[in-house]
């Protein structure tokens, strides 16, 4: 069958897509996680927890191997406790969720502590405390910093909706493919020199806002405009 370059990156960029077993796994993990993490917590009044991360933003691709959630705590019953000592929040945090996936490889890493599962996503808890309600400003631990650091990734969502919608619906997609190519990059990089290359999802994505403006009506041009 011969394909137009047209038809070769539709095909290429449905390929990147969740399949429907893949995003109900998901739905059902990141539904029993929250259900029993925050059972075990007391979470802030207004909004107990959010899904984060490339899923939640819809900017993924296949296979997902990892889904964020933030969970947030009550600001008046933790905060006296962790805003000294934010690495206590994550080992806290980690113990509770070590009660529920008590088989489960769990690892305390620099904002989120991150579940292991036998078959894919894992996924990576964000602990946290809402700081403004109205700008969704939020504060997450930095074990690093040792501090706690301003976020406001559902900022950063509205964000790639809208420049979405302003290029046409298809921004997300030139996201993913890029994020393909990204990938095969990194993987090349490891395996020829040893060099991990470090292009995460979020710098990738605010790249792609600040150089894409126009409205979007073919994926070949686009991707060479990017590089």
């Amino acid at each position: 069958m011969t394909y137009t370059v047209s038809q070769a990156f539709d095909e290429f960029r449905q390929k990147l897509e969740p399949l429907p077993s893949e995003t109900e796994k998901i739905q059902r993990r990141h539904k029993y996680l929250r259900e029993t993490f925050n059972n075990k917590i007391k979470n802030d009044g207004r909004m107990h927890s959010f899904l984060s991360g490339s899923y939640s933003r819809n900017t993924q691709i296949r296979p997902i191997k990892d889904v964020d959630i933030v969970i947030l705590f009550d600001i008046n019953e933790y905060w006296d406790r962790f805003k000294n000592n934010p690495s206590e929040m994550l080992y806290f945090s980690g113990e509770k969720l070590k009660a529920t996936y008590p088989n489960n490889v769990i690892n305390i890493q620099s904002h989120s502590i991150g579940i292991h599962f036998k078959d894919v996503p894992d996924v990576d808890i964000i602990p946290g405390f809402i700081r403004d309600y109205q700008k969704n400003i939020y504060l997450i631990p930095d074990i690093n910093l040792e501090n706690f650091i301003q976020t406001s990734p559902t900022k950063h969502k509205e964000i790639i909706s809208k420049h979405n919608q302003k290029l046409g619906g298809k921004f997300i997609h030139i996201i993913k493919m890029m994020k393909c190519w990204r990938n095969k990059l990194r993987e090349e990089s490891l395996r020829k020199y040893g060099i991990e290359l470090k292009i995460k999802s979020f710098h990738l994505e605010v790249f792609l806002i600040n150089i894409l403006k126009m409205t979007i009506s073919n994926y070949a041009k686009t991707i060479y405009q990017v590089f």
